[in-house]
């Protein structure tokens, strides 16, 4: 499970406006793992696509202090907007980190983790285009820590 998003601290029509969007996802990864090192411990690096399925889109959206106003119809305040998302999103992903043996079968990971989405985060209908026509794919980005515990079967 991963958390992804954004905050936005701008001016609109003259007045301070925030938003901060919040997006839950199921990660599911497919990584090539190579590994090397030594009796303790091993260095590894993995990458590969990561699936992500949205299960919630949820933000808080204020322009001086209160809801932005309805806008061609379209409330753009309401803070359910999972439906203004793809379903599934396909990322890049590596990582980087070190394996520690904790026993034959056990070892504990610690590791950076990255991720770029290579496909548009927006449905089609949320695509917006600016004066000069022009359209900016809306793409994920995460970094993070990762640390397990793993058993090998």
């Amino acid at each position: 499970y991963g958390i992804l998003g954004a905050k936005y601290d701008d001016k609109q029509y003259g007045l301070p406006t925030t938003r901060d969007i919040t997006l839950g996802f199921v990660q599911i990864p497919l990584l090539l793992k190579w590994r090397t090192g030594g009796e303790k411990t091993d260095f590894y690096i993995a990458a590969g696509p990561q699936l992500n399925a949205l299960l919630s889109g949820k933000q808080e959206y204020l322009r001086d202090g209160k809801p932005a106003p309805v806008f061609n119809g379209i409330d753009v305040s309401k803070s359910d907007i999972k439906d203004r998302y793809q379903q599934f999103n396909c990322l890049l992903r590596v990582d980087l980190g070190l394996d520690f043996k904790l026993g034959a079968k056990w070892f504990m990971n610690v590791g950076l983790s990255g991720g770029y989405s290579i496909t548009d985060a927006n449905k089609a209908e949320w695509r917006f285009y600016n004066r000069t026509d022009d359209y900016y794919i809306s793409h994920n980005f995460y970094g993070g820590l990762n640390v397990g515990i793993n058993h090998i079967f």
